[in-house]
């Protein structure tokens, strides 16, 4: 029998083969092969020129290192953009607990702000309504008038509209002009 050499091309999808035949051996190389890369198909073409099973199966072998090279080539380089991946996620973690610290730093400093601000506001309040208490004879209890001296005709309805609207300032004023228009007045 001899040696026969038969190439055949796919039809359109990518794949051919390469065989040889050897008396009842059968050696053959696919182009869609996983195991060997594309680059090795052309170099597969050659083996026309060889004419043992002995030279063909080292070149296959030869081939199948060098499929082995590329793959090894090819994990090398995916874990370096892995680990390229890595640094660069690192960094921004970094950058991130910066950011975390800097807010939560921030987020402290307007909570001492503002709780400043409130007992400032409240120990105001408190002072006012002392001198409106120890001056003027105002009392208030429950949200009734119980004493105004001098006496004021709307001070109820000005009371009831400060527990309605809760504008102390607008009332603090009010209150104010009414009181000195009374002390102009001479009322008692």
């Amino acid at each position: 029998m001899g040696k026969q050499w038969k190439s055949e091309e796919g039809n359109g999808g990518g794949g051919g083969a390469i065989e040889i035949r050897d008396g009842g051996a059968l050696y053959g190389v696919r182009a869609g092969d996983r195991r060997l890369p594309p680059r090795a198909f052309g170099a597969a073409r050659s083996l026309a020129d060889h004419t043992t099973p002995y030279q063909y199966t080292a070149v296959v072998l030869d081939l199948k290192d060098k499929a082995y090279e590329l793959t090894g080539e090819s994990i090398s380089n995916t874990t370096a953009t892995n680990e390229h991946l890595r640094s660069l996620e690192g960094s921004e973690g970094q950058e991130r607990r910066i950011c975390k610290f800097v807010i939560s730093n921030q987020l402290e400093a307007i909570e001492a702000l503002e709780a400043k601000s409130d007992a400032t506001g409240k120990k105001n309040l408190e002072e006012a309504i002392m001198w409106y208490k120890r001056f003027l004879g105002f009392q208030v209890v429950g949200g009734e008038v119980l004493h105004c001296a001098p006496f004021l005709k709307d001070s109820e309805e000005l009371v009831k509209d400060l527990n309605c609207s809760n504008d102390m300032f607008k009332f603090v004023r009010i209150m104010r002009e009414k009181f000195q228009a009374a002390a102009i007045n001479g009322t008692p």
